[in-house]
């Protein structure tokens, strides 16, 4: 999925992607592109933003019900990174976005549960603007899931993790 203001030649490896079937989208959301797969659990909320915080706060708020999510699960050691990224040690494991119209604001993110990065370094083309702590490294290099990392979890089990986490959320 595209980011709101990525440039398709830019972002994606179009003409792998069409080769394999593998549909591109924009979406209205900032940030650099992603990949989207059965693997992965994706993250959604629209909040009404009538005494919400602000985007840093906000998304301070849900790094921590998504680190409660992760801990709930036997995850250890994930930590926010960059603006609103989550990691385990160096290693991206989810990256959010947000999209603001009127007063309603989306929030979403993708948390790699058992994608391989590889499979993301095929179809993606290295971002244009990065978080600091990717230090130029390739996708295959900074990018990791839960499977990666040694913990043998299902998207599903993410899910109901991540809806129960939420729930409790003060955003929930």
């Amino acid at each position: 999925m595209l980011g709101c203001s990525s440039k398709l030649e830019q972002a994606v490896e179009e003409e792998l992607a069409i080769e394999d079937g593998i549909p591109v989208y924009r979406r209205p959301s900032g940030g650099e592109s992603m990949f989207l797969s059965p693997q992965m659990a994706v993250i959604s909320l629209v909040l009404d933003l009538e005494g919400r915080p602000l985007p840093r706060t906000l998304f301070k708020a849900t790094g921590e019900a998504l680190i409660r999510a992760m801990e709930s699960l036997g995850i250890r050691d994930v930590v926010v990174r960059g603006t609103s990224d989550l990691a385990i040690g160096e290693r991206k494991i989810l990256g959010s976005a947000i999209y603001q119209r009127g007063s309603r604001l989306f929030y979403h993110a993708v948390l790699n549960v058992a994608e391989e990065s590889k499979r993301i370094q095929r179809y993606l083309r290295h971002p244009v603007r990065e978080p600091k702590y990717r230090e130029g490294r390739r996708h295959e290099d900074f990018i990791t899931s839960l499977n990666g990392a040694g913990y043998s979890i299902s998207p599903e089990d993410c899910r109901g993790a991540l809806a129960e986490a939420f729930a409790h959320s003060p955003l929930g």
